[in-house]
Formats: C-alpha cells, structure tokens, sequence
C-alpha cells in the first residue's frame, strides 16, 4: 500500500498524516527482520507493548471476547524472546507504561488501575470506575503519571482524563468534542503533552485542550510519535 505525507503546522505541533503501509525497505534493514514470538494464546489480542531496555518488555491485551486481560513480561535470552503471563484479570487491559523489568502500571476496561511492583499486583482506586482507559504513560521515577479514555455512554462518548500525583489518581479536565471523543494514545515530557484519538488535545497548565485536527488524518488518530512533539516535530497517524 502507498504512503500519503501531508505536513499541516498546528501550533506547537507539526503534524505527518501516514495513511497505509511504508514499503517494507523502509521499516526494516536487510539484516533485521520482524518475527513472531511465541507464548501468548491465540485468543488473545496483544492492545499495547512497552520496551524496558532492548532485552526486556511488558506487553498487554485481553482475550476475544474482551472480558479478561492479560499482562506479559517478555525477556530476550541467548538471542530469543521469551514471553511469561505476569498476570491475569476480570477486565479487558488496554495499555502499559513500565518504569523498569519488576516496575510497571495497565490500564483497561471499566476503570481497571493496576499496578505491577516486588509485592506483585496491586490495583488502584479508580475515580472513573466505568470509563475505558486506553492510554497511560508515567513519568520520572513514576511519582506522576496520566491515563486516558472514554466515559461510554448511550450517547457520544466523553473523553476522561486521570491524573497521578502524590500516591493516588484523581480526575483532571479534558474538554470533549460535540460528536463525542475516544482517546487512542498520549505523549507526555518537557511539562507538557499531547493526545489523539477521535480528537486532538494539548495539556497546557494541568488541563487538556481540544486543537485543531487536519480534515484529510481522518476520523480516528491511533498514535503519536517522535522525540520532539513538543518542540513542534512528531507523527501522527
């Protein structure tokens, strides 16, 4: 498939919309090539996975149905990846920002918080016990941190956004589109940030804003990425 890049400035922010597939040459070297790593049940969709160092990863998911969730610790030894089931749970798991190997926070359905440590898992108090929470990054030593989703309900969906800071989470301002919002993934550093989704937002002084979103990125914006979004350069797709 073809690769359409459209650069749009937005303030702060320079915007690539990726719409398909990059020719493979460009993902990957002659020397390195994508593999599937065994150990996870074919039932289960893999939602998000995060790289501790270039030997170790968590990865997160839930089963077809989305009734349960599963955390997974993957470790590469002697040159191959070996995968563990780190934990199993009533609720769908969407995302995982780990702070080390034995160090890690998922979010999922219906306002699931939980927390991975030496002690083993622990869940949170959620103060959005019904919300679907689809995106979290932590900072630091992982004394602060957000999580992202969506409130469902009958109508369009609201956006919900959860702050952590000085040991437990609390509600913090999102402002919601007038079709409804979902959000899909955020991108955090330098005291500021941005999320995407159905919408785009900025945190800007503890609150997240609603900017401007190109006509042609379509509906839906599933990522953020780059090192320097929040000095104007990043990919959305």
């Amino acid at each position: 498939m073809s690769r359409h890049l459209l650069r749009l400035l937005l303030p702060a922010l320079l915007i690539v919309c990726v719409v398909g597939l990059a020719p493979r040459a460009q993902a990957q070297s002659s020397r390195q090539i994508w593999s599937r790593v065994g150990g996870v049940d074919p039932d289960v969709t893999l939602e998000s996975v995060f790289m501790v160092d270039a030997a170790h990863a968590w990865a997160v998911g839930h089963d077809r149905q989305a009734t349960a969730g599963y955390a997974y610790r993957l470790a590469l030894i002697d040159g191959r990846w070996q995968i563990d089931l780190a934990g199993s749970f009533a609720q769908p798991l969407y995302a995982v920002a780990a702070l080390g190997i034995d160090s890690a926070w998922a979010v999922g359905a219906n306002g699931l918080i939980v927390r991975y440590d030496s002690t083993g898992w622990s869940q949170a108090e959620s103060p959005a016990p019904s919300a679907n929470l689809r995106a979290i990054q932590m900072l630091g030593d992982g004394s602060e941190g957000w999580a992202l989703g969506e409130q469902p309900r009958r109508g369009p969906s609201t956006p919900v956004a959860l702050r952590y800071s000085g040991g437990r989470w609390a509600s913090a301002s999102i402002e919601s589109g007038p079709g409804g919002d979902t959000v899909a993934s955020l991108h955090l550093g330098g005291g500021g940030g941005y999320a995407v989704g159905s919408s785009i937002w900025q945190l800007r002084d503890g609150a997240w804003r609603l900017e401007p979103k190109p006509a042609l990125c379509g509906e839906v914006l599933l990522g953020l990425l780059g090192s320097e979004v929040l000095r104007g350069r990043g990919w959305l797709r």
